[in-house]
């Protein structure tokens, strides 16, 4: 390449301005780095499944609120899980009323602080598993400090299938979605 006069003006200037900006403003913060496993999601009906690092795989569906309903699947089991996106303090306990086609029942739902990501949990059994294996649309109201109800509805299409699959792909904690392995991915925040 070439260097003309007036690109040695341009890169001069460029680089003078650089310097004086760069004496007269803070300097910001290198970025921080960070790898992430991505997995593959596997979709069934409305529900997604994922395996979120290797010993844990989810299986969700959001509704239009952007709230999150579905099944995590660690070492320990599976359980069900709800983000309200309402604030709560860890290890605390909340009565919900819950209901779907063909049953309605009481639960009791346990606060999970996540880094600052609030998640209430319940066991994945009796009449919460038979809600999600009969399909249709489960809602959940959830009693708020003010006496009213937060309710929020989610669609059971495909949980029962999604679940199953979290839960097969939680005995194979080396494999990632569909037998994949993951790819990783580096991005800056």
């Amino acid at each position: 390449m070439v260097r003309t006069p007036s690109a040695i003006i341009v890169a001069s200037a460029l680089l003078f301005s650089s310097a004086t900006w760069a004496k007269t403003r803070p300097v910001p913060a290198p970025p921080v780095i960070r790898t992430v496993v991505e997995y593959p999601k596997e979709r069934f009906g409305d529900w997604a499944v994922s395996r979120v690092t290797p010993k844990l795989v989810i299986a969700s569906v959001k509704n239009d609120a952007g709230y999150t309903f579905g099944s995590m699947c660690n070492p320990s089991g599976c359980f069900a899980f709800f983000n309200p996106q309402i604030p709560c303090k860890d290890d605390s306990d909340f009565a919900v009323l819950i209901n779907a086609p063909g049953t309605a029942f009481n639960a009791e739902i346990k606060c999970m602080v996540l880094g600052d990501i609030n998640v209430y949990t319940l066991p994945l059994e009796g009449s919460m598993a038979d809600a999600m294996s009969i399909g249709g649309v489960l809602g959940i109201a959830f009693p708020m400090q003010s006496g009213e109800f937060r309710v929020a509805r989610f669609s059971l299409t495909g949980a029962a299938r999604a679940t199953a699959r979290a839960q097969q792909m939680n005995n194979s904690p080396t494999q990632g979605t569909n037998g994949t392995k993951p790819t990783a991915s580096v991005y800056s925040l």
